[in-house]
């Protein structure tokens, strides 16, 4: 998130952005941290929207649960790598 907001992300010659339901975030994040839902949420408000970090993602992951993590990394990474060796 910060690569982003800060603007970071500029130098980078590719985003991969992570994404996840808001339900799935806010249990994640109060399993780690212990924190309310309510705080939680508060945190999240001031941060970039999923949509908004899309626009400037390159790939995104979804972790959310229902799609593996392995394959969607694994097809970056040959999609990546194969550009490298043609590009």
């Amino acid at each position: 998130a910060l690569l982003l907001e800060s603007g970071s992300y500029k130098s980078l010659d590719k985003l991969i952005v992570v994404s996840s339901d808001m339900e799935l975030r806010v249990k994640r994040v109060a399993s780690r941290d212990g924190m309310s839902s309510e705080k939680i949420l508060d945190r999240i408000q001031n941060q970039w929207t999923d949509e908004q970090r899309a626009e400037h993602a390159d790939y995104t992951v979804l972790n959310n649960e229902n799609q593996l993590l392995i394959s969607q990394i694994l097809s970056i990474h040959n999609t990546l790598t194969y550009k490298e060796k043609i590009g």
